[in-house]
């Protein structure tokens, strides 16, 4: 059965907004793999998968909190704003959990290539709800 990448847009959304992608990736879109010949959940230690877990569940709460602040912004400079707000938020959160910014995105782009990682990812999210 094929894992539901869906429930990772919210991690999908962060990436997006560190990046200052103009906008969102689809969620089941494809990214190239990682550079390594590891797969994804052999290139990510447990605990590193488990503080991903986390950390996706509070940016999907945040991206909840902040999509309609975003798109009810009347400027851009408004608009601008509260992305940055939202960001912060978000980076703030995953640091929190003990992934850097740049970890927390290679597990993302893991998730939407390699099966495993996402079923492994999904079962520490279910876990934890």
């Amino acid at each position: 059965m094929k894992p539901d990448t869906n429930r990772i847009a919210p991690a999908v959304f962060l990436a997006a907004l560190l990046m200052a992608a103009p906008v969102a990736v689809p969620a089941g879109a494809q990214t190239a793999p990682p550079a390594s010949a590891q797969s994804g959940s052999e290139q990510f230690s447990d605990a590193q998968l488990k503080s991903f877990a986390e950390a996706s569940l509070e940016v999907e709460r945040l991206s909840q909190e902040w999509s309609p602040k975003i798109a009810a912004a009347g400027t851009a400079q408004e608009q601008a704003k509260a992305r940055g707000e939202a960001m912060e938020q978000m980076a703030e959160a995953v640091e929190q959990k003990g992934l850097s910014v740049q970890e927390y995105n290679e597990i993302v782009n893991a998730a939407q290539t390699d099966p495993e990682t996402a079923r492994t990812v999904e079962t520490y999210r279910t876990e934890l709800r």
